[in-house]
């Protein structure tokens, strides 16, 4: 938190990373089931925001961040179908190919936690991107393209971090 030069409180991302941990270090996993008949289509046993962050898991572990301001069921199904082979031509989903480096085409463990989040919550100087930028630098996701860069990627076991092999990470 830092003030301005009239003493007021300027928020920044960092401000909200306690709130946001300790919320998502409450919240239950929600499995995402893949609804077969459908190229986009899954539940959960959860109502999903509309508005706000998701992370998406596999087997606990972080493999995407993501916040929609419109519906964050439709970018989890962008994820699905692009992970399916069965998105339109028009869509696409870098952290979906990704996946698909890693551990083929098996939604089978992927899972859920989603905050409830809109623009009108935070101040005008801040966007929602600013917190999901914040919140991907701190639980660094496998599939972000902000942690993407430096790691290689070994097909279905690990990623192991080019700089550092203290960083590799086991799923």
């Amino acid at each position: 938190m830092k003030r301005n030069l009239f003493f007021d409180i300027i928020l920044e991302p960092s401000d909200y990373r306690d709130m946001l941990l300790r919320e998502l270090n409450t919240e239950v996993f929600y499995d995402i089931i893949v609804k077969e008949d459908t190229d986009h289509g899954f539940h959960t046993n959860v109502k999903l925001p509309n508005q706000g962050l998701y992370v998406l898991y596999k087997n606990c572990e972080p493999i995407y961040v993501g916040c929609s301001s419109t519906s964050i069921r439709t970018r989890i199904g962008r994820f699905i179908a692009g992970v399916r082979g069965t998105e339109r031509l028009d869509e696409n989903h870098s952290a979906a190919y990704k996946y698909i480096d890693v551990f083929g085409q098996d939604l089978n463990g992927v899972s859920i936690k989603s905050i409830p989040l809109r623009k009108s919550d935070l101040p005008d100087y801040l966007e929602i991107q600013d917190i999901e930028k914040m919140l991907i630098e701190e639980l660094k996701p496998l599939f972000n393209n902000e942690t993407h860069y430096g790691y290689t990627f070994e097909k279905g076991v690990k990623v192991v971090a080019l700089e550092e092999q203290n960083n590799a990470r086991f799923i």
